[in-house]
């Protein structure tokens, strides 16, 4: 018997990397009697970045190719870019519509989902 995190530690490289930020804590030392009970106990494999069909294939012992990460749909995109195009003081309102911080994380999001770096 191993504990989850003792199992995880033991994937390959990426893989284990991967497993391991996606450890649930607080399941971390409960012990299991092979690899394929812990991972299936470690967390819920669909709120991951690689999806639940690539940890029930990791489970499997088949190590599939690391899925590309999660991209900005196209709607999302042109919205984000749409906002930040815009006058954000309101006339009627006098008020800014949109904090600077949200700008900010709003430019990240689409340098990211453009490949490119903030």
């Amino acid at each position: 018997m191993k504990t989850i995190k003792e199992w995880l530690e033991a994937l390959p490289d990426g893989y284990r990397e991967r497993a391991l930020k996606n450890l649930d804590v607080q399941k971390a030392q409960c012990l299991k009697d092979g690899f394929e009970n812990a991972i299936y106990a470690a967390f819920f494999w669909g709120e991951s970045e690689e999806g639940h069909a690539f940890w029930n294939e990791v489970a499997h012992e088949n190590l599939p190719q690391f899925p590309p990460p999660k991209s900005i749909n196209g709607h999302l995109l042109a919205a984000l870019k749409g906002v930040i195009g815009q006058s954000f003081f309101g006339e009627s309102t006098g008020y800014y519509h949109v904090t600077r911080d949200a700008m900010y994380f709003a430019k990240e999001a689409i340098a990211l989902a453009e490949g490119g770096e903030s």
